[in-house]
């Protein structure tokens, strides 16, 4: 059941996003560095992504504000908020792979998950398509064992 609102959430992020045409902050993005633990090996990974749209965050959903110190989206519950991008993760379920959906250097897993790849000139309507096929995907059950 709690795959099912993970999933909901991730359709309505995407639907909302498709809503939004020639944003002003289309285009824009920003680094982050993820620690993927293999092991006891830590890899760093930087990823290039559209922050901007996570902004929209506080428009659809009661669960996210804007942090009144630095102005990023993130969740409400300040007990459990650790800044936008892991908030991000927590909201929507994602794995370290799924994440790579916002990839904008091209590192999508779409024989995985769907959706296309990703460059600096990709439109909000292709995020928002990215999104809907990993919610599509993981209804299909691309992480159950055949």
């Amino acid at each position: 059941m709690e795959t099912k609102i993970y999933n909901n959430r991730l359709i309505k992020f995407a639907e909302h996003l498709l809503t939004l045409k020639n944003h002003p902050e289309e285009g824009l993005f920003e680094n982050i560095t993820i620690i993927a633990i293999v092991g006891n090996v830590a890899i760093p990974y930087d990823m290039k992504y559209p922050s901007w749209i996570f902004d929209q965050l506080v428009e659809i959903f009661e669960e996210w504000e804007f942090d009144e110190v630095t102005g990023e989206p993130v969740l409400a519950d300040k007990l459990t908020s650790e800044g936008t991008f892991s908030d991000i993760c927590d909201f929507f379920n994602f794995s370290l792979d799924e994440t790579s959906i916002f990839d904008l250097e091209g590192y999508q897993q779409p024989g995985r998950f769907g959706g296309r790849v990703l460059n600096f000139e990709s439109k909000t309507e292709d995020i928002a398509f990215n999104i809907m096929e990993l919610a599509n995907s993981r209804i299909a059950g691309y992480g159950k064992a055949s």
